[in-house]
């Protein structure tokens, strides 16, 4: 069976995404919209094994964590925007399902008008562009894809322990070492 992992909008908290996962997305916004004046919008989703859903949500989370967007009290829920996360949706699943919100490049209730759309589509282009970039600790050699964990490494035991010791430098090149024998 296939389950959804799904990135939705609400109006009145314009601010926010909720990432969460089902087996019926046209279900499960109608649930979350039974006790709000607003009603959930699905803006994409990715199809997952059901046997998977529940790990790929979780990592998707961290993803999003580890990008720098901060969760609301450990809920499902973002301070981002869905253009903001849609590149970590892209990791799991390159076939994103862009659900029925979007038509004639206005998002129903005007969440998104034209002229974001068009801001959007440079994002995405930028995003492909920063997915490339390595963050590389030139103490220790860590290397990571997001800015988010390098700057958690930087507060680390290991890399602390690493800064406080001596570099060998290279006189003939720009290299450095930690230790004389690799100089």
């Amino acid at each position: 069976m296939r389950g959804h992992i799904y990135c939705a909008v609400i109006d009145c908290y314009s601010d926010y995404v909720k990432v969460g996962c089902t087996i019926n997305i046209h279900n499960r916004m109608n649930n979350l919209s039974s006790s709000h004046i607003d009603k959930f919008k699905c803006v994409f989703s990715i199809e997952v094994e059901q046997l998977n859903m529940y790990s790929i949500e979780k990592n998707i989370h961290q993803d999003i964590i580890n990008a720098g967007f901060k969760r609301f009290e450990g809920r499902e829920f973002f301070n981002c925007k869905p253009n903001d996360i849609k590149y970590i949706f892209d990791k799991y699943d390159n076939n994103i399902i862009e659900n029925n919100i979007i038509e004639n490049n206005i998002i129903e209730n005007n969440i998104i008008e034209n002229n974001i759309i068009e801001k959007e589509k440079i994002n995405k282009i930028n995003l492909k562009k920063n997915r490339n970039m390595k963050y590389t600790c030139k103490w220790c050699k860590y290397e990571t894809d997001f800015i988010a964990n390098y700057n958690r490494h930087l507060t680390t035991k290991s890399h602390i322990n690493n800064k406080n010791t001596k570099l060998f430098n290279c006189d003939n090149c720009d290299s450095s070492f930690s230790f004389a024998s690799g100089l």
